[in-house]
């Protein structure tokens, strides 16, 4: 059974610093998915042009908490399977996404590229906590 949407803050417009960064249809779109409770994003594009930044800014414009963690900064994979694990609770601190940054960094370990790929198939098309991966 579907999810009803979330009631979003702010208008459906996007925050100003998007507007000026241009892509607007991309980020209505990743607007889009976050109000359609997608349980999983994938924001891709070249290094420097704003993706972390731009997650970062539409989630705050519509009331969610960013959780972001950079693939690289895990010294090991529990520690990042236990994150992925918790994004199905719910947070007492209202509605929040989990960001994993530069998701291409896990290449070099193969044994975590087998972790999150089971841990993301295991989501279901619709959540309360989105994943939303930045490469």
């Amino acid at each position: 059974m579907p999810l009803p949407p979330l009631p979003m803050a702010g208008s459906m417009e996007l925050p100003a610093d998007l507007m000026q960064l241009g892509n607007c249809e991309a980020w209505r779109g990743f607007r889009n998915a976050i109000e359609k409770r997608k349980s999983l994003i994938v924001v891709r594009g070249p290094t420097g042009c704003g993706k972390t930044r731009g997650v970062q800014s539409l989630l705050s414009h519509v009331g969610r908490t960013c959780i972001a963690v950079d693939i690289t900064d895990f010294d090991n994979r529990h520690k990042l399977d236990q994150l992925l694990r918790e994004t199905k609770c719910k947070s007492m601190n209202g509605p929040w996404a989990l960001l994993i940054d530069d998701v291409e960094g896990i290449d070099a370990q193969p044994e975590w590229a087998e972790m999150l790929s089971k841990r993301l198939k295991e989501l279901p098309a619709e959540r309360e906590v989105p994943v939303i991966l930045t490469c």
